[in-house]
């Protein structure tokens, strides 16, 4: 039986986003709400995924390896939050600049493996990110999407625009309380 996922954008959702490649632990600062926005989460989805461009990885500034040793250090720092869930971490280390790939997104190739990976259910799943690049994949495989902006964006990729994760769980709650178990496109 497939089932619903909670996918998230690594910058700008798990940890802020600071404009900059972040690849060092005393950089990535885990959200304020992060933790909070979880725990009303796991009522309704079991499986987390984060999927993340890593462009710094293709341009030499750090490594695969340090990536990884990042994402193990969020995991620890939000272990609480984290802990009832089945959390898998995908990022794509290309960069346009370097070449051309199909994990990058807005491609959609993570989102792929990670569904077929975990038998996850898009038309029950939610995309929470902060560009639009973030939305657009998601999309495509069906999901519901929720894009964290200080703007209201008009984009055919984006169901929703929230201004921060404490109002995306108030809309998710509400949404999700009354649709649980149907299609939420």
């Amino acid at each position: 039986m497939l089932r619903p996922a909670l996918f998230l954008d690594r910058d700008g959702v798990v940890i802020k986003e600071t404009g900059s490649y972040v690849w060092q632990k005393s950089k990535a600062i885990l959200e304020p709400d992060l933790q909070r926005f979880l725990f009303a989460m796991q009522n309704f989805f079991s499986i987390i995924v984060v999927i993340t461009n890593q462009g710094g990885v293709a341009k030499h500034l750090y490594s695969k390896r340090q990536v990884e040793y990042l994402h193990e250090d969020l995991m620890e720092r939000a272990e609480v939050a984290f802990h009832p869930f089945e959390v898998h971490w995908y990022f794509c280390p290309h960069h346009p600049s370097v070449g051309a790939c199909f994990c990058r997104k807005p491609d959609n190739l993570h989102f792929q493996r990670s569904i077929y990976t975990h038998g996850i259910d898009p038309h029950t799943s939610v995309m929470i990110g902060d560009q639009v690049r973030d939305m657009i994949p998601a999309r495509r495989m069906g999901m519901y999407t929720l894009l964290i902006s200080e703007s209201k964006i008009d984009d055919p990729s984006v169901n929703l625009s929230v201004t921060s994760l404490s109002e995306a769980q108030i809309h998710l709650q509400q949404r999700l309380a009354f649709d649980f178990g149907s299609q939420l496109t």
